[in-house]
C-alpha cells in the first residue's frame, strides 16, 4: 500500500505467494515424508531384526500409536477447551520431548510405550496450534498459515529422528 497499490492488489499479491509457499512446502513435505517414510522402513527392518521381532509385530505397534493419536484427538481437544491453546500445545510438546528421549532408551517394551505416549501427545500439541492459530489469523489465510505450521512439524520430527539415529548409532544408509 505504501507504494500506491490497491486493496485488490495487495490481496492479490498475497494470495499468490501464500499459493507458492503453499504448494512449495506441500511438495517439499511429500517429499521428505517420502524420504522419512523410506528411512524408517530401513530402521524398522534393522530395529525388528535386533529385537527378534518381524515387521507385522512392528507395524502393530505403528497401528496402535495411530490409535493412541485419534483417541488423544478426542481428550485433547475437550482439554483444549477448559486449559486454552497454548498450555495444551506446550503440554503436547513437552510430552512429545520425553517420548521422544524416552524412545532411545532401547528394548522392545519402553519402545512401544514411547510410541503410543508420543502420537497420544502429539495429538494433544496439534489441538493446542489449532486453538492458538484461529485466533492468530484471519479466516482467509488461515488455511495458508496452517500450512507453513504443518510442515514445521515435518522438519522437527525429520531432524530429531537423525539425531536419534546418530545417537544411537543406527545409520540410515542409501
Amino acid at each position: 500500500k505504501t507504494i500506491g497499490a490497491s486493496d485488490g492488489d495487495v490481496l492479490v499479491l498475497f494470495l499468490t505467494e501464500a499459493g507458492i509457499i503453499g504448494f512449495l512446502g506441500g511438495l517439499g513435505g511429500l517429499v521428505l515424508g517420502w524420504v522419512v517414510s523410506w528411512g524408517l522402513g530401513v530402521a524398522a527392518n534393522v530395529y525388528a531384526r535386533s529385537q527378534g521381532v518381524d515387521k507385522v509385530f512392528i507395524g502393530g505397534i505403528a497401528s496402535l500409536g495411530t490409535l493412541f493419536y485419534a483417541f488423544g484427538k478426542f481428550a485433547s481437544g475437550t482439554l483444549a477447551d477448559f486449559l486454552g491453546g497454548r498450555r495444551m500445545f506446550l503440554a503436547g510438546m513437552a510430552g512429545s520431548v520425553f517420548a521422544t528421549v524416552l524412545f532411545g532408551l532401547g528394548g522392545l517394551p519402553i519402545f512401544t510405550m514411547a510410541r503410543v505416549l508420543n502420537r497420544a501427545v502429539q495429538s494433544a500439541g496439534w489441538v493446542g496450534m489449532v486453538k492458538i492459530t484461529a485466533r492468530w489469523f484471519s479466516y482467509s489465510t488461515y488455511g495458508a498459515a496452517m500450512g507453513v505450521i504443518s510442515l514445521s512439524y515435518l522438519f522437527g520430527d525429520f531432524v530429531s529422528r537423525i539425531f536419534l539415529a546418530s545417537r544411537s548409532g543406527i545409520y540410515i544408509r542409501g
